[in-house]
């Protein structure tokens, strides 16, 4: 980094200050605004009193119907994933009654259910068995794993941690639901036909062989319940679809499928058990009634290390369970969510909720889907549904001892299957790019093979890792125009001229980094040498002939290196299909193209770097850019000297202006034209630079500050001997005054400095809103006209 050398230059003689500078005054100024605006802020703490302000009666109606029908709808779920999680029934009714008022005075969604889910009852019931035998009961262990989880969202909001969500794409969260769904269906298949002593908190694969080899435990009439359930269920669902196109009223069939299939086969087990000593199937038990003593988790310092890593995962979970679905809800209706209150709804959620029995909670998708669907119009609604589940606590717990655990089994499997999505999204994945459909892939089989906690970090790593990728490798675009257009485009996509004037124009499609500094240097050294002569070492001269040759292994390094490069171009044109006319002709151009001898290619007289997709620039891309310059520069030098000699040799031994060289007629007056008149010149040319950007290379000395452009009027002025008025003040953007304020002429050093579209212009009217220098240009046409400038 010894060639980086950072100029002392003043704030003011930059486009802009540095960054820290600016996020320091841009955060004092936002605390300003949030404490000199007190009712803004508490309304962003409390979004409750945005709302409830507006409520109305039709708000009402819609929430009491939603409420009700989700408190119908969670109360068995409720049972169901408290067993899922190994805890006591009743855990669930404590988790799913909490919940819904917290979200009424925190929460921004109207969907949103908050309660128990099953992926959150998985890592809990996870967590719960892997410290069975350490002392502490399950309840505690649930309830401190909840607090927890509720601190460290809330400590990812205060600190903006949150921002981590975001690297995990939507194809992996496809392929993390749909992992999960699946392992969560494989835990439940044993209660379902009636197989205990299955470990359920293993792996998917292992759980499924190992139910298959104690298959000849199945417990016969648990197996019946489990399989009758699950086809009454599913009876139910599939009448409400076809019966609601009758009547809408036979939508809330479907949707209070669970509960009917929970009162039904109570009621079969009743009777079945009620004067048997020993039941003859698997039931819930006793589920106590009445609401637990509020009292702290238990924070020892033994617990708190066991359960600390949890607690990440599960809080990772609960965000991207919670805030997807609150986002994908919102999108359907139009309307927007404030991610950040939602995630501090979450962790305040799940702490004040550990106080009171809760174990962790978060949004639920098939609850908060029925919700949207009853006519649900304000967090409000949770409160209906937390009546719901008061009222089952108090009045209903004695009769929930008969259920049958293999149908709250085919519950829980019935409930998570919808979120198993379908073969022909992953195959749209696939279709979209395989970089998605990696990703699914990953975290879906991680998940399933592995752990749900493994399949929640290799969706995260995937995440990370393509993005890295893409990063790491950017393309590096070689643009050229051709005689009817001056746009430059992608020589890879369509069908024109590759550039031949000595000037490659290349654009790097990411920020230059030090992630891909060396893999950009790289790229455009190889297209530099394709498309310009390679100075290749001489063997030997014959002095008293005509002919020079060369190292034959050189000369078919350097071919075939050019050859590999138009292939790649030809290929990526074919794979467009942009490309017109016919493939043949495609090939003959290829052709044309690769029979050009190295002499005939022309000297590299500049590079332009096309700036326009690079928004950052760190220490190792500056210093990336210094040692291109130089290794160009140096190049440029070589080409120089390898022409010169050859057009001398030439020129000595020949009266005709053409040479025969290896059986290939050489134009010396062509190859004149191609020498670089000054290559001391050389430099790389930029155009459509950002202010960020160009503030790095000015510090850097890559180019000169921009403030100082006016200086080098002169400078132009003496070389092209035209007349440029100086501005009388370069604080003057009026634009109103004449004579000093216009330029008398234009000429090609005005042309390097302002838009010439205009001659009457004032001066100041156009260079404010431009950065143009020695070798910053807003333009390619503009460096291009720079650049025989300089080669003058």
């Amino acid at each position: 980094m010894e060639n980086i050398k950072v100029e002392k230059i003043k704030d003011s003689g930059l486009v802009m200050k540095h960054p820290f500078q600016i996020w320091f005054e841009s955060y004092i100024l936002s605390m300003k605004h949030t404490f000199g605006n007190f009712d803004s802020f508490i309304k962003d703490l409390l979004p409750v009193l945005e709302w409830l302000p507006k409520y109305n009666t039709k708000w009402f109606i819609g929430d009491l119907i939603a409420g009700i029908t989700v408190g119908i709808m969670v109360i068995p779920q409720s049972l169901s994933y408290a067993l899922l999680a190994g805890l006591p029934p009743q855990y669930g009714l404590y988790t799913a009654m909490v919940g819904p008022v917290l979200y009424f005075l925190l929460g921004t969604s109207k969907d949103i259910s908050i309660g128990p889910t099953a992926v959150i009852s998985l890592l809990t019931g996870q967590a719960v068995n892997s410290l069975s035998g350490s002392g502490y009961s399950p309840a505690t262990i649930a309830i401190t794993l909840s607090f927890l989880s509720g601190v460290i969202n809330v400590a990812m909001r205060i600190i903006n941690l949150s921002i981590i969500i975001e690297f995990i794409s939507i194809p992996v969260i496809i392929g993390f639901t749909s992992g999960s769904a699946v392992s969560i269906i494989a835990s439940q298949f044993p209660t379902l036909i009636g197989i205990k002593g299955i470990n359920t908190n293993g792996s998917t694969l292992k759980t499924v062989i190992e139910t298959f080899k104690n298959i000849k435990t199945v417990k016969y009439l648990d197996a019946i319940f489990g399989v009758t359930t699950v086809m009454f269920i599913l009876l139910l669902k599939f009448s409400s679809e076809r019966l609601k196109k009758i009547n809408p009223k036979f939508y809330f069939l479907g949707v209070l499928k669970n509960a009917l299939a929970i009162i039904l086969f109570t009621l079969i087990s009743f009777s079945i058990g009620r004067n048997s000593e020993k039941l003859p199937i698997n039931i819930v038990g006793t589920v106590k009634g009445g609401f637990p003593k509020p009292k702290a988790p238990e924070l020892s310092s033994d617990l708190f290390t066991k359960l600390i890593g949890k607690a990440v995962t599960i809080t990772l979970v609960v965000v991207l369970e919670h805030v997807s679905i609150a986002k994908a809800l919102a999108r359907v209706d139009h309307y927007e969510i404030n991610s950040n209150s939602e995630i501090l709804s979450q962790g305040i959620t799940n702490i004040v909720g550990s106080f009171f029995g809760s174990y962790a909670s978060t949004g639920s998708f098939s609850r908060s889907s029925v919700n949207r669907a009853s006519g649900s119009q304000s967090p409000f609604n949770g409160l209906w549904t937390t009546l719901v589940v008061v009222i089952s606590i108090l009045f209903l717990s004695k009769g929930f001892f008969y259920i049958p655990k293999a149908t709250m089994a085919a519950i829980i499997s019935i409930s998570v299957y919808e979120l198993i999505s379908t073969p022909k999204s992953f195959y749209n994945l696939w279709r979209i790019g395989p970089t998605d459909f990696l990703g699914l892939a990953t975290s879906f089989f991680a998940t399933v093979f592995v752990s749900i906690e493994v399949g929640i970090y290799s969706a995260i790593g995937v995440s990370i890792f393509s993005l890295l990728v893409k990063t790491a490798l950017p393309k590096i675009t070689v643009l050229s125009s051709n005689k009817d257009s001056k746009v430059y485009v992608d020589v890879s996509i369509f069908s024109i001229p590759l550039p031949n004037t000595g000037v490659v124009v290349v654009r790097p499609e990411d920020s230059l980094i030090f992630i891909n500094s060396s893999h950009v240097k790289n790229n455009i050294t190889e297209i530099v040498n394709a498309l310009t002569v390679v100075p290749v070492e001489e063997k030997n001269k014959n002095k008293g002939s005509g002919n020079v040759s060369f190292s034959s292994s050189n000369s078919s390094r350097v071919k075939a290196a050019r050859n590999s490069y138009l292939d790649h171009i030809y290929q990526s044109r074919m794979q467009y299909n942009i490309s017109r006319g016919s493939i043949e002709d495609a090939r003959a151009e290829l052709e044309k193209e690769k029979n050009l001898h190295n002499t005939e290619l022309p000297a590299l007289r500049a590079l332009i770097l096309d700036m326009s997709v690079v928004s950052h620039m760190d220490a190792t891309g500056i210093q990336m850019l210094l040692d291109l310059q130089a290794e160009l520069k140096d190049l440029s030098k070589k080409q120089y000297e390898y022409l010169q000699s050859i057009n001398s040799t030439a020129s000595a031994n020949s009266s005709d202006t053409k040479l025969k060289r290896n059986e290939t007629l050489i134009d010396i007056t062509k190859l004149s034209k191609n020498l670089p008149l000054n290559p001391e010149n050389f430099k790389i040319h930029y155009v459509n630079v950002k202010p960020n950007v160009l503030r790095v290379m000015e510090i850097s000395g890559i180019t000169n500050s921009i403030i100082s452009y006016r200086d080098r009027i002169s400078q132009a002025n003496s070389i092209f001997s035209q007349s440029i008025e100086a501005p009388e003040s370069s604080n003057n953007s009026s634009g109103n005054s004449s004579g000093p304020n216009t330029f008398d002429h234009i000429n090609l050093a005005n042309r390097m400095l302002f838009d010439c579209s205009d001659n009457s212009s004032p001066v100041n009217q156009n260079h404010n809103y431009e950065f143009v220098t020695d070798n910053i240009h807003k333009s390619i046409d503009s460096a291009i006209v720079a650049i025989n400038i300089d080669m003058a």
